[in-house]
């Protein structure tokens, strides 16, 4: 991950430069932006392959329990499960339980960026 070197506030001081003000807003508008921060864990989300596959399978199939989904996978259902729990936080699948079995399926409110990632993966 990038770290930040510069404090706050300090800027170049050359005649092509910006003014000092509009770089603080600037600086406020990137640094402080909740939209950027919600892409950013979505992208860092998205990033682990485990969790695409899982995504991709639930495009395929809805509701699909996690001892399936496991299986498709050849993974452990542990490892599932966890994979799982990063997209629920992000609301990326919801469940349903019945009994002891959980099923997952894709939210009905999936971001854009998700909608292109599935959409442009490639089918057989």
């Amino acid at each position: 991950m990038r770290r930040i070197t510069k404090p706050e506030n300090v800027f170049w001081t050359k005649k092509h430069s910006y003014s000092s003000t509009l770089l603080r807003d600037l600086q406020k508008q990137v640094f402080q932006s909740p939209k950027i921060r919600n892409q950013q864990s979505l992208i860092e989300t998205l990033v682990v392959g485990t969790r695409l596959q899982i995504l991709f399978l639930l495009s395929l199939k809805s509701y699909i329990c996690v001892g399936d989904i496991a299986d498709v996978l050849r993974l452990d259902i542990s490892a599932v499960s966890h994979q799982l729990r990063f997209l629920r936080r992000e609301k990326l699948v919801s469940f349903k339980k019945k009994g002891k079995v959980v099923y997952y399926s894709l939210s009905k409110t999936l971001p854009k960026l998700v909608e292109v990632v599935l959409s442009s993966a490639p089918s057989s």
